[in-house]
């Protein structure tokens, strides 16, 4: 089990990212988060990564084939 000051580190992070979400940049330090939201956030990024990779490059190369 982890520390109590980890899961306190954790939630400052957490915190800080909930009030960038609305700006044009969010900066997220992994090392100061738990495992678990460490690897939820890592999931949720590469699921979103997986599915949009692909339909911008079907987009990008069909523009450049026009």
């Amino acid at each position: 089990m982890e520390s109590l000051k980890i899961y306190e580190e954790s939630r400052n992070e957490l915190a800080k990212i909930a009030k960038e979400v609305a700006t044009s940049s969010v900066t997220i330090n992994m090392d100061k988060l738990d495992e678990i939201t460490k690897n939820e956030l890592i999931n949720a990024l590469h699921n979103v990564i997986s599915k949009r990779l692909p339909e911008i490059d079907a987009t990008y190369l069909g523009v450049q084939n026009n």
